[in-house]
């Protein structure tokens, strides 16, 4: 008897908690029901059963209803409580309530309490500048280190040179976190010119980078061309081929063509991969590589045209991002080969998914591509099969034309669903792909598992196809039942 009344107790405290969150996420107009509650008994510290769920607090805050928010800290709610990495005082950051922000703090709010952010690092994020500008009165730690560095490094990647100002004025450190990059690294990637050289007028040191980039790779993948050109101008050493080569990849990686061409112009190699790269599990990709990974096409045809070697994983990326016939022919030009490992494989199923241009399946074949891929010793997902599945009639035509085995049996799902190309265009009812098939050769009673096409057919009632396999010789033995789908 005891343990009911302590689960009842439970289930009632748990509903009153959802009804004064519910109350207090109305603002002004749910102030008399969290009143109500408060004075019947809820606790507005209680923790709330999910997860993701906030406390009353964080919820009034970023209402921004004062008098609501002077209630709950009546009752006792904690001005300093974390849900989810997060304040009130953030809650009302985030919103950016200025006045609210302003009586937490009188309240007694942690400017400095530290969760994946801290309210200063928050605040900056926002962009506005007064409410940094009280947090820096309350005393915010203008170096404090968050997930995403500090103060200085958030406004530097902003491009918002009125922050930056502010926060160096306030005592902000230049040099790089521990494991962040530094605030110059990030105004470089950013590409804001005026950013940078504020920056570099504070002291900051080109040289001071950070684990992720170096100062040239930054600016090389935010595309300031005119920024790159500054910073070669301003270094005491002319950087190398490969530190040139290094900053060539980013720029291939973040598609900036014209960045891409100056660095060809300065000397940089097309074919060096990059140096270790944190952060980046394409970092094995050479520059032509993780440009057409990335879809960066005008960054391909440069790198191409300046003796980029298309022999490794390019053609894949390009197949399977569906880039244009032109880069594709540039990659057969400049060494791809059509049955290197994964084309096959990526071209087939962009067949099946309809990605890829007809003409781009026609320009391989004719650059020795395997129509039926005998290289590889086992059962995949063929070209025929694809494009019969797929319901493409001119391509089934070409690949016929081109010696495609009419009776390989290939998977054509990742389950291991194994279909003949007769089998696929029943299945997708394509009656005009199944004589073509049939006049090849098909084998029209081929079976898998005992189904044959003519089974495939008759589930999905495609009458047309079925009285094509039945013409054509389609034996009843597995397929007993046809009323109602022959005529």
């Amino acid at each position: 008897m005891k343990k009911q009344k302590e689960t009842q107790k439970t289930r009632e405290k748990k509903k009153d908690f959802k009804k004064l969150l519910r109350a207090a996420r109305e603002g002004k107009n749910g102030t008399e029901k969290v009143r109500k509650l408060l004075e019947t008994g809820a606790n507005p510290n209680d923790e709330p059963e999910d997860e993701d769920c906030e406390m009353p607090l964080h919820a009034a805050a970023a209402s921004g209803h004062i008098p609501m928010v002077k209630l709950l800290l009546q009752y006792g709610a904690d001005v300093n409580c974390m849900r989810n990495e997060r304040s009130p005082l953030d809650a009302a950051i985030e919103v950016k309530k200025l006045s609210m922000i302003r009586f937490l703090l009188k309240a007694g709010a942690n400017v400095n309490a530290k969760g994946h952010l801290t309210p200063l690092v928050r605040a900056v994020n926002g962009g506005r500048t007064d409410i940094v500008r009280t947090l820096l009165d309350a005393g915010a730690d203008v170096n404090a280190v968050t997930s995403r560095g500090t103060a200085l490094c958030k406004a530097a990647s902003q491009r918002n040179v009125k922050l930056i100002r502010m926060l160096l004025d306030a005592g902000a450190d230049l040099s790089a976190p521990q494991g962040h990059s530094a605030p110059l690294t990030n105004a470089a990637r950013s590409g804001d010119m005026p950013s940078f050289k504020m920056l570099l007028d504070a002291g900051a040191d080109m040289n001071g980078s950070g684990p992720f980039y170096t100062i040239l790779e930054a600016a090389a993948a935010g595309g300031n061309l005119r920024m790159i050109k500054f910073i070669l101008a301003s270094v005491t050493e002319k950087p190398t081929k490969k530190e040139l080569s290094d900053a060539l990849w980013h720029a291939a990686c973040f598609g900036q063509p014209d960045v891409v061409k100056f660095l060809i112009e300065q000397g940089a190699g097309v074919n060096i991969r990059p140096r270790w790269v944190r952060g980046c599990s394409q970092r094995e990709k050479t520059a032509v590589e993780i440009a057409a990974y990335r879809g960066h096409f005008s960054a391909v045809k440069l790198l191409l045209e300046a003796g980029a070697n298309a022999k490794g994983g390019a053609l894949v990326s390009a197949i399977k991002k569906g880039c244009s016939i032109e880069i594709i022919t540039h990659m057969l030009e400049s060494g791809a080969d059509p049955n290197g490992a994964y084309v096959y494989k990526t071209l087939a199923q962009s067949v099946q998914h309809k990605r890829v241009d007809e003409g781009i399946v026609r320009l391989l074949l004719e650059h020795g591509l395997d129509v039926d891929d005998r290289s590889h010793n086992r059962v995949g997902l063929t070209l025929l099969s694809a494009a019969a599945e797929s319901g493409q009639t001119n391509l089934v035509k070409h690949l016929l034309a081109a010696g495609a085995d009419v009776n390989a049996k290939s998977a054509v799902d990742l389950f291991g669903k194994i279909r003949t190309p007769l089998m696929a265009a029943a299945e997708g009812g394509w009656a005009e792909i199944v004589p073509g098939l049939l006049q090849a050769g098909a084998d029209v009673n081929a079976s898998v598992e005992g189904r044959t096409a003519l089974d495939f057919a008759m589930e999905n009632q495609y009458t047309d196809v079925v009285n094509l396999l039945r013409a054509a010789g389609a034996s009843l033995s597995s397929s007993p039942n046809l009323d109602g789908i022959i005529t």
